[in-house]
């Protein structure tokens, strides 16, 4: 029997015929191969599948309590799968997470991104209104800022067998709010490995492909301009002849007076300085873009990295008060990119420093997330591929929490919402 009729009958579906939810539970979950041999399924993967998603969008974080809910629920399950097998008991949820080939998963994962993607319409609308305008600068037609960045499982370790953490990097949707993929960074191996494989699989045509400085590799450039996106990179003593280059060129050109040989106003510069008041500090960020294609002399540095347009300097200065003495602090820093983005005046410097503070997203929407409200570095779960296939459900979770427009709590209350209103768990299931 098909595993959509043994398994998720009834599932529920939005009354929007042309939005329902079969494009995203059922016809991708049921492609998932069953790792377990014939004499081993009594229940069906799907069934398990389902009922793991739902505990955990209910605040369950392991087997046992995959357990729990299910036999709390199970009125409840009964309405939306067939349930003549009962629930599956912790050991069976352990089983089947370490056996599933997180290839398999991850693919299932991506492919209901996409149809997302699809639905939305991430794929036509730009993310800025000002690029509706025909005559839009490169900056100002991105699609969608896809923040890459890794992060450690801290306690799926396992010092008896030698296992060391998992490492996985994720694709963020900084406008859509969506993780887009995942790619676990494999055995004596690095994000530099990790990333290409990632994007191999995703498209990312139109849009704007963000990275840490362990991402800015000239591979990783080239490879995300030939699937028809653009890169802003951050730049650090990782490449020091280009780090201390771009360093000068921006003091000479910032310079009222330069001895130096080069004319500091043949450098086209465009700079945005922006304050923000909040959270008891005061941020000034300045951002400063130069044009690579004016400036002479730059070709045996730049000849590698494929269509390097603008360079961008960030510098960020912020004040507060330490709450005990009142004293005041003052902290700045000083960030460089390299990207693709043409700068083609004044207002693209605004979009610029946009696109640099865009790439927190990533921590601050997604792994603090992670670690705050699913408590994330909290799992033990490490037995063969138990950890990373988790991780693919987390990411299931946080997409279907981040689509929920509607409650204005954190992912942590929503979640427990979830486990106490059972219209509430629906709306996600349908959103």
């Amino acid at each position: 029997m098909h595993l959509a009729q043994e398994g998720l009958t009834t599932l529920i579906e939005a009354t929007d015929t042309q939005k329902t939810t079969r494009y995203s539970l059922i016809e991708h979950f049921q492609d998932i191969p069953d790792p377990r041999i014939e004499r081993n399924r009594d229940h069906p993967l799907i069934n398990i599948l389902f009922i793991a998603l739902c505990a955990m969008l209910c605040g369950a974080e392991d087997f046992v309590a995959f357990e729990e809910f299910g036999n709390a629920k199970i009125a409840w399950l009964r309405t939306k799968i067939d349930m003549k097998a009962g629930i599956p008991s912790h050991d069976t949820f352990g089983r089947v997470f370490a056996r599933i080939a997180p290839k398999d998963f991850q693919e299932c994962f991506e492919q209901w991104v996409q149809a997302i993607r699809t639905i939305l319409g991430t794929n036509s609308d730009p993310i800025l209104s000002a690029s509706q305008n025909p005559s839009a600068s490169q900056a100002e037609g991105v699609k969608e800022i896809l923040a890459f960045d890794g992060k450690t499982l801290r306690r799926s370790f396992d010092t008896a067998t030698g296992k060391a953490a998992l490492h996985l990097v994720s694709a963020w949707a900084c406008q859509q709010k969506l993780v887009f993929g995942q790619e676990a960074v494999r055995d004596k191996s690095n994000e530099i490995t990790a990333i290409p494989a990632l994007l191999k699989r995703l498209d990312i045509a139109g849009c704007l492909v963000t990275t840490d400085a362990l991402g800015c590799q000239k591979q990783i450039a080239r490879q995300i301009i030939e699937q028809g996106g653009d890169y802003f990179l951050a730049l650090k003593d990782n490449h020091p002849l280009l780090h201390e280059a771009v360093e000068k060129l921006f003091a000479i050109r910032s310079s009222a007076t330069s001895s130096l040989t080069t004319n500091a106003t043949q450098i086209e510069m465009f700079s945005h300085l922006e304050t923000e008041k909040g959270h008891g500090r005061i941020d000034t960020r300045l951002c400063r873009v130069i044009r690579l294609d004016a400036l002479d002399g730059w070709d045996y540095l730049t000849k590698d990295w494929c269509q390097l347009h603008s360079l961008v300097q960030v510098t960020r200065q912020c004040r507060s008060k330490e709450k005990i003495t009142g004293k005041e602090k003052l902290s700045q820093e000083c960030r460089y990119f390299i990207t693709s983005v043409l700068c083609q005046g004044a207002s693209d410097a605004p979009i610029m420093g946009r696109f640099a503070r865009e790439h927190w997203g990533v921590e601050n929407r997604l792994h603090w997330v992670l670690d705050v409200g699913f408590r994330e570095d909290d799992c033990r779960v490490r037995i063969d591929h138990g950890a990373e296939n988790l991780a693919i459900l987390r990411h299931f979770c946080v997409n279907l929490l981040s689509q929920e427009r509607t409650s204005k709590v954190g992912v942590k209350n929503r979640r427990l919402r979830a486990g106490w209103d059972d219209t509430f768990l629906e709306r996600l299931l349908t959103n």
